[in-house]
């Protein structure tokens, strides 16, 4: 018998014992006055309470003894329904890996998740907001010996120009912060001692999600129209066995694998 069957064993006996305890109270209340031939009032006042505790006492066996059982099964069997019914939506959501909803980019804790990397980061951007900053934590993840991928859209493309119609932009603005930010990564690198641990990629197509990884954990975002991706809703996910981030890490792959490398030592 385990701990928890013996603290129920335990527990129902003391309320049998209470019961019995009870039906002893009862008939010497309710004897009480006979025996000692009390005054009217003072019978009639124990003979009631007797028989109130007698009937509080027989209830109590009867559910002990025959009700209990059944009705906690019953609960149980209830519970149980409702909680399959409520958290499987829950156990779906574990599976997929997304452990928090941001309303914008939370640049803080990529900053630090990626000076602490040791094994990789990867970021998928048209181009990257507060270059300064992650330059700087990409800097120390490479000193910490993560490899490093970066995928920009390639400026001058058709999709840079679309981009920057959708963001209100005139024509080539998506294009110059593209070109802005290889800048700083050409300043930050070309004289890092580990730049070799870098790579820097141009894609061209449809920009669909903004990724920032490192190691085990991506931040997802979206591109919005009219609105820059860093401030709109971003997930982060996390998990060796999330399906999410394999299809993540697959789109990345597919992306890379047909993108423009490029020469951290040359303009584009």
């Amino acid at each position: 018998m385990n701990q928890i069957n013996l603290k129920k064993t335990i527990a129902r006996y003391k309320l049998i014992l209470v019961g019995y305890s009870f039906l002893v109270i009862s008939a010497v209340l309710i004897s009480f006055p006979i025996i000692f031939d009390l005054p009217s009032p003072l019978n009639e006042v124990l003979s009631a309470i007797g028989a109130s505790i007698l009937s509080v006492a027989l209830i109590g066996l009867v559910y002990e003894y025959f009700v209990k059982d059944g009705f906690t099964t019953d609960i149980e069997r209830c519970l149980s329904f409702v909680f399959k019914q409520e958290f499987s939506s829950i156990n779906a959501l574990q599976l997929s890996g997304i452990k928090n909803v941001y309303h914008g980019l939370p640049s803080s804790e990529i900053y630090s998740a990626f000076k602490k990397s040791r094994d990789n980061i990867k970021i998928l951007q048209t181009w990257i907001p507060e270059k300064e900053h992650f330059s700087d934590a990409i800097s120390y993840g490479l000193y910490s010996g993560a490899q490093v991928r970066i995928l920009l859209l390639k400026p001058g493309s058709i999709c840079a120009k679309l981009r920057s119609e959708e963001l209100g932009f005139k024509a080539d603005q998506v294009s110059l912060k593209i070109e802005d930010t290889l800048a700083e990564l050409r300043r930050v690198f070309e004289s890092h001692p580990n730049n070799s641990q870098i790579s820097i990629r141009l894609y061209e197509g449809t920009p669909t999600l903004s990724i920032y990884a490192f190691d085990q954990s991506m931040f997802i975002g979206q591109y919005w129209r009219g609105e820059n991706a860093s401030n709109g809703p971003h997930l982060k996910v996390s998990g060796e066995e999330s399906y999410y981030i394999r299809s993540l890490e697959d789109h990345f792959e597919t992306i890379w694998s047909s993108a423009h490398t490029v020469d951290i030592y040359s303009k584009v």
